[in-house]
């Protein structure tokens, strides 16, 4: 698969389906193929602890074969992109430009991009200019790895809810807000008292059909005018979700999912756990376990990170840009090539369990550890 990624992309996709055919069909195989053993085989405990311990490990080996499908299909994205990934970060990092544009239309709708620019901007301290900024700053590679983790959250949920947004608009299920409701409700009543003195008018109205404003309501349009309603953003969509809806879309569906988000984040920054067990240490270090505040607990990572008691990253504004940027595109990629298998093999994933809760907030450079 990497040297068709790399030599011939234009076969890429069919390759893929092809290897996803194959794993399903083994996958199905597998299933059927205890109710064909003969009963007297597999009255052996020997041949029966020896089969499931085969089967085990083919499906062990299958479901990384998907996960690394998986993960090829999403740098086939970024590849279609002409976007490179971020190499492994540590000490000081400047990777240079990354074409944004890319990053941004190439991936996302003009209505889910206004909410990735809420997301940058709360993670750049709502400065709009600090993208373009050369300033650099100094954070915990945890801080930076959590930042690029919920970065990638966001963007999978983004993509959830987006294509659900597109469907209910154009199937015209769209819930409308109370303040649009009442609007086509006042419309409606307006039209209403005014409907006997327009018929008044138009029954002394001497005019032929030529003559008549095809621009005007006709009468039978109220149905349509009570309907008629400014069609609500992306951003009023994703407010309208009781706690039950948000938290449902907010989460990965797919292990495979999970651990490909793992396995990015981990890929640029190392162990997760590791970082964090590191940072729990030196925060215990400069204080104790207590910690009486969240500006107490702020003020131990700073310190942790200015002494170096922790692994850190200095970068400057733009690379943090694009840090959270790529973050965005790969979970909204990873949620795309998750659907496509599920569609084409379902049975090729693992349902992920519930994870409760909204999607994750967006971080700064100043996260909790």
């Amino acid at each position: 698969m990497v040297h068709i990624l790399s030599a011939e992309p234009h076969l890429f996709e069919t390759a893929v389906e092809n290897q996803l055919s194959r794993l399903a069909a083994e996958a199905e195989a597998m299933e059927e193929a205890p109710a064909a053993e003969d009963e007297s085989e597999q009255a052996e405990n020997n041949t029966l602890v020896l089969y499931e311990r085969i089967n085990q490990v083919k499906r062990q080996q299958r479901q990384q074969a998907v996960q690394d499908l998986m993960y090829a299909s999403i740098l086939h994205k970024f590849v279609a992109l002409q976007v490179d990934l971020l190499p492994p970060l540590d000490g000081r990092v400047d990777p240079g430009p990354v074409n944004l544009n890319a990053l941004t239309k190439g991936v996302h709708t003009d209505e889910a991009l206004e909410m990735v620019r809420s997301h940058l901007s709360s993670v750049l301290g709502g400065n709009e200019n600090a993208a373009f900024s050369n300033a650099t700053i100094r954070l915990s590679k945890l801080q930076a790895a959590q930042v690029y983790a919920a970065s990638i959250l966001f963007g999978y949920f983004l993509r959830r809810v987006d294509k659900r947004f597109r469907l209910e608009r154009s199937l015209g299920t769209l819930p409308k807000t109370p303040e649009e409701n009442l609007a086509a409700l006042e419309e409606l009543f307006a039209r209403s008292a005014d409907e006997d003195e327009a018929q008044q008018q138009q029954q002394q109205q001497q005019a032929t059909s030529d003559d008549m404003d095809l621009d005007a309501p006709m009468p039978g349009d109220d149905v349509a005018l009570a309907q008629r309603a400014q069609s609500p953003t992306l951003r009023g969509y994703v407010e309208s979700f009781d706690a039950a809806a948000l938290a449902d879309t907010a989460r990965i569906v797919s292990v495979e999912g999970l651990l490909l988000a793992e396995r990015q984040t981990g890929a640029l920054f190392g162990s997760i756990e590791s970082l964090q067990t590191e940072m729990q240490e030196a925060i215990e270090t400069a204080g104790g376990p207590e910690i009486s505040s969240p500006q107490e607990l702020m003020e131990r990572v700073q310190d942790a990170v200015a002494n170096e008691r922790v692994k850190t990253l200095t970068i400057n504004m733009a690379t943090q840009t694009r840090i959270v940027l790529e973050g965005c595109a790969y979970g909204s990629f990873l949620r795309d090539v998750e659907e496509d298998v599920d569609v084409t093999s379902p049975k090729l994933l693992r349902q992920a369990p519930p994870r409760p809760g909204p999607p994750p907030p967006a971080p700064g450079a100043t996260a909790d550890p």
